[in-house]
């Protein structure tokens, strides 16, 4: 099983926990393919910054795109 089927399996996964009442909160890569992948309206999807410090390259340090994804929706306040 591929990294790609694994993440729709998570996807899907967060889909019934959200139909069970269940908040979920997850983290990923800021890629077109995860925006895509949590494009539902049971879904809210927060860019960030995150700083990784641990690189085999060092040229791969530093702050990163990622997403926050939660299932519930904000009351506003």
């Amino acid at each position: 099983m591929g990294r790609g089927e694994k993440t729709i399996i998570i996807r899907d996964k967060e889909i019934r926990m959200s139909l069970r009442g269940a908040k979920c909160l997850l983290s990923n890569s800021d890629t077109k393919h995860i925006r895509e992948l949590y494009d539902y309206d049971c879904f809210e999807i927060f860019p960030i910054q995150a700083k990784r410090t641990i690189n085999s390259d060092s040229a791969g340090r530093g702050n990163v795109s990622e997403v926050l994804i939660k299932n519930w929706k904000s009351s506003g306040k």
